[in-house]
C-alpha cells in the first residue's frame, strides 16, 4: 500500500507541472518575440506561455554584452522606453512560472531604435497632395504610407533619401479622402510614424481674367467640380500681404472687388474649398492697378470753348478727355491734365452751333479707367463778340453786339457794381435798348445767347 502511494503521488506532482507549464514545454519552452519601433520607444511582443506567472524581459547592447533585466511583466508586450537613438539592442522573454521554474528563454531579437517622423504640413497642391515632415536623427531614409477611406491597410507609396522632408502624391482622384504617414529607416529596421494626417485633393480654380469696372475690380475664374466654396484672396501693394477678403458659394466664377484702393496695385488669387474646410492651390495670382471711373459731371460754354467739370479719382495720375462730335463712332484723345486734383479743363477747339460730346478717363501708370461710354453732350455757342453800349434818342441806352450763326435768340443782363445781375430782356435781334437806365449811373452789361429755355453761351460784358 504504501509503494502504490508513493507512485501515484509522484504522477500526480509531475501532470502538475505539465499542466502549468502547458504550450511552452510542449513547443520546446520558447516564446516568440518581434520587437518593433513606436513613438515611446522599441516595443516588445510575445506569444503567451500557458501557465506562466509572469515574464522576464532582458536586453543587451551586444550580442556578448551584459544582460540587463528590464522588468518583470504578466503582459505579453513591454515598451522599452529608455532606448536611445542610433543604437542596437539585442533582446530575450523567459517566462516564469508559480513554483519559479522556467521555460526557456526566447531567440534573441534585434532592435536599432529610431524615432517617430512627424507630419508637419499637409496641403492639396496643383498636381496632387503634397506633405511634409521634420527629420529623424540617423535615418537613411523615409517611407511614405497612404490609405484611402476605403482601405484597411497602408500601402508604401514612396521610398525616399535621408534628405527628403516632403512628398507630391499625384496618384489621387479629385474630392477623394486621404490619410498618410511617414516612417524613417535604417537598414533593416523601420521607425514609427509620430501621426497621421488626412488630406483631400481640391482641384484649383483657373483664372480666366481680371479688369477695372466702374465700381472696383472683377476677377473671374473657371468652376471646379469639387469645390463646396471659394476663397477670394487680395494682397494690396507691392509689400502687402494676402488676406481673405471673399467667401463665395461653389455657384459663382466670378467676383467684383468694390473695397480696393483706386491708385494702389491689387493682386489677386482664388481657392476652392470642400465641406470639411480643406483647402486647394491656387492658380496664380493676377494683378492690375485699380482705377476709380471718374465721370463728366458738367459741360458749359466757355467764352473761349467749352469747360468741363469731372468727378474725382482717388491716387490717379491724372485725366485722359476724349472728344466726338455728334454722329461719330469713336472717341478721341482731345488731351490730358495732370494731376489728382485738377478738375476741369476748357476745349477750346470747337466750332459754332455744333454738338460734342465728351467723356473722361482717370489713369495711373499706363492703366486707364472704366469710363462712361454715352458722355455728356453740349453744342458750342460763343459768347457774343462786338459788344458795344451808347446813349438812346429814347432816353435809355442802346447795347449792340456782332450776329452769332445759328442763335435766334439772345439774353439781355445788367448790374450795378458787385450786384447780382438782373435780367432785362430777351430778343431775337442783335440790339436791346435799356429804357430803364437812369443818368450819370454806371452799368455793367451782358448778353448770352439763348435757346430754348436755357442760357447756352457764355456771358459777354461791358461797362457802360
Amino acid at each position: 500500500m504504501k509503494k502504490r502511494f508513493g507512485i501515484s503521488f509522484f504522477i500526480t506532482v509531475i501532470s502538475f507541472i505539465i499542466l502549468f507549464s502547458g504550450a511552452c514545454l510542449a513547443a520546446g519552452g520558447r516564446v516568440t518575440l518581434e520587437a518593433e519601433n513606436t513613438p515611446m520607444g522599441i516595443r516588445l511582443q510575445w506569444t503567451e506561455c500557458d501557465g506562466a506567472y509572469y515574464y522576464e524581459v532582458y536586453r543587451q547592447t551586444s550580442k556578448d554584452g551584459k544582460k540587463l533585466l528590464l522588468s518583470k511583466v504578466q503582459n505579453t508586450f513591454y515598451d522599452d522606453t529608455s532606448a536611445v537613438d542610433g543604437k542596437n539592442y539585442r533582446y530575450t522573454v523567459i517566462p516564469v512560472f508559480a513554483t519559479y521554474s522556467t521555460a526557456k528563454e526566447s531567440e534573441p531579437v534585434t532592435a536599432y531604435r529610431l524615432s517617430a517622423a512627424t507630419i508637419s504640413k499637409g496641403s492639396s497642391q496643383r498636381n496632387g497632395i503634397n506633405i511634409k515632415w521634420k527629420g529623424v536623427k540617423n535615418a537613411e531614409g523615409y517611407r511614405v504610407y497612404r490609405k484611402s477611406a476605403e482601405d484597411t491597410e497602408w500601402s508604401s507609396i514612396a521610398k525616399l533619401g535621408a534628405k527628403a522632408r516632403s512628398f507630391l502624391d499625384e496618384e489621387i482622384s479629385p474630392g477623394m479622402h486621404y490619410s498618410y504617414c511617414v516612417k524613417p529607416f535604417a537598414g533593416k529596421f523601420e521607425g514609427a510614424a509620430a501621426n497621421e494626417k488626412q488630406l483631400s485633393y481640391i482641384s484649383y480654380p483657373e483664372l480666366k481674367a481680371i479688369e477695372n469696372t466702374e465700381n472696383g475690380v472683377y476677377l473671374s475664374w473657371e468652376e471646379t467640380s469639387d469645390a463646396a466654396y471659394y476663397i477670394v484672396y487680395r494682397k494690396t501693394g507691392e509689400n502687402g500681404s494676402f488676406k481673405a477678403i471673399a467667401l463665395l458659394d461653389a455657384g459663382y466664377t466670378g467676383y467684383e472687388d468694390k473695397s480696393a484702393a483706386s491708385g494702389k496695385l491689387c493682386t489677386y488669387y482664388v481657392r476652392a474649398a470642400d465641406s470639411d474646410g480643406n483647402k486647394g492651390s491656387y492658380d496664380r495670382e493676377l494683378s492690375v492697378k485699380y482705377v476709380k471711373k471718374s465721370v463728366i459731371t458738367a459741360a458749359v460754354n466757355a467764352p473761349k470753348g467749352i469747360k468741363l467739370f469731372w468727378s474725382k479719382s482717388e491716387g490717379c495720375q491724372g485725366y485722359a478727355i476724349y472728344r466726338k462730335a455728334l454722329g461719330e463712332k469713336d472717341w478721341k484723345l482731345r488731351g490730358t491734365v495732370y494731376g489728382e486734383n485738377r478738375l476741369s479743363a476748357v476745349d477750346s477747339k470747337v466750332e459754332g452751333s455744333k454738338i460734342y460730346l465728351y467723356t473722361v478717363r482717370a489713369f495711373k501708370d499706363r492703366i486707364l479707367a472704366v469710363y462712361d461710354e454715352k458722355g455728356i453732350a453740349l453744342r458750342f455757342y460763343p459768347a457774343p463778340e462786338g459788344l458795344k453800349v451808347k446813349k438812346s434818342a429814347e432816353n435809355g441806352r442802346k447795347i449792340s453786339w456782332d450776329k452769332v450763326d445759328g442763335v435766334k435768340n439772345y439774353a439781355v443782363y445788367r448790374k450795378e457794381g458787385d450786384d447780382s445781375w438782373t435780367l432785362l430782356g430777351i430778343t431775337s435781334e442783335n440790339t436791346f435798348t435799356d429804357k430803364t437806365a437812369k443818368p450819370k449811373k454806371k452799368y455793367t452789361y451782358g448778353v448770352e445767347v439763348y435757346a430754348g429755355s436755357v442760357l447756352k453761351s457764355a456771358m459777354a460784358e461791358i461797362t457802360a
